[in-house]
């Protein structure tokens, strides 16, 4: 059974490996019902300005990446 300490757990040990390799811990886990609906590892994080392209600023769950928007 997954608990919540668990899945925390997961979160960190994550966010640890990626600090330890030098990157951005930007991983996620959603959990509904005590069951794993979706697990994202290894994302990276890059900026785009604002007026580059509109769908930008929405999380490529596909690709791994986040894109947030600058001025």
């Amino acid at each position: 059974m997954l608990t919540d300490e668990s899945s925390v757990r997961w979160t960190i040990d994550r966010a640890e490996s990626a600090i330890e390799r030098g990157t951005t811990p930007s991983n996620s886990l959603l959990v509904v019902d005590d069951t794993v609906v979706r697990m994202v590892e290894n994302t990276r994080l890059i900026d785009v300005p604002r007026r580059t392209h509109p769908p930008f600023g929405r999380r490529s769950t596909a690709s791994g990446i986040i894109i947030r928007q600058s001025d």
